[in-house]
């Protein structure tokens, strides 16, 4: 996939905006998803 993008880069124009106390967690490889700062 050289010089190509991710699938789901655009997920977050499709899905409503987040405000302000949202709760948004991070996900990572290895790693089970944990809630952002």
């Amino acid at each position: 996939m050289a010089g190509g993008r991710k699938r789901g880069a655009n997920r977050a124009k499709e899905q409503s905006q987040l405000s302000l106390g949202d709760l948004v967690l991070a996900k990572v490889k290895g790693f089970p998803a944990w809630p952002a700062k």
